[in-house]
């Protein structure tokens, strides 16, 4: 079995990529979905990020997808 790797920056077209080689039968395993779908409101992974981070890094309720390693970063120095 072939095992291919994509990856690129932001906006280099990796999930449009991703559903041609779906399109031809490939398995596509999404790791940006996967880490939404862990942190998702109600799982186990949304109560201890929120718990470790505290709600400044909610948006509607949901932890915003636009915070940042730097955020974490800071967040733990804060916290020590």
């Amino acid at each position: 079995m072939l095992r291919v790797a994509l990856t690129g920056g932001i906006g280099s077209g990796k999930s449009l990529v991703g559903e041609i080689l779906e399109e031809l039968g490939a398995l596509v395993i999404d790791s940006d979905q996967l880490a939404r779908e862990v942190i998702e409101r109600g799982s186990p992974g949304y109560e201890e990020v929120v718990t470790a981070f505290g709600d400044s890094i909610l948006s509607e309720g949901q932890i915003d997808q636009n915070w940042q390693p730097l955020s974490l970063m800071r967040a733990i120095y804060e916290r020590n």
